[in-house]
């Protein structure tokens, strides 16, 4: 039966110590639960290891798939929704 457990002190010590692997070893930057916009404006929403940022999605939830070229009304519906969550805060001035 295979358990749970932690890599023993000389394993770590040992992979801290060599650093760089030389693509051997993927780079982990973060684990991340719901879509992320990269750098250049793409979306991460495949579930799994994302070599371009070093991210791994492991997503906490259902989310709806982002299309690659959203049209005007895309991003007319998708504020109507977001701008729902916020509907009753009391907005005082323009900062807020």
């Amino acid at each position: 039966m295979i358990k749970p457990g932690r890599p023993p002190k000389w394993l770590i010590d040992a992979i801290a110590y060599r650093g760089l692997y030389s693509g051997l070893i993927r780079s982990l930057v973060s684990i991340i639960q719901s879509p992320k916009l990269r750098a250049d404006g793409t979306i991460i929403q495949k579930a799994g290891y994302d070599a371009a940022s070093g991210l791994l999605y492991r997503p906490n939830a259902e989310y709806p798939p982002i299309r690659e070229n959203p049209t005007r009304e895309d991003a007319v519906l998708a504020w109507k929704s977001l701008s729902e969550v916020v509907a009753d805060f009391p907005f005082v001035s323009g900062s807020d």
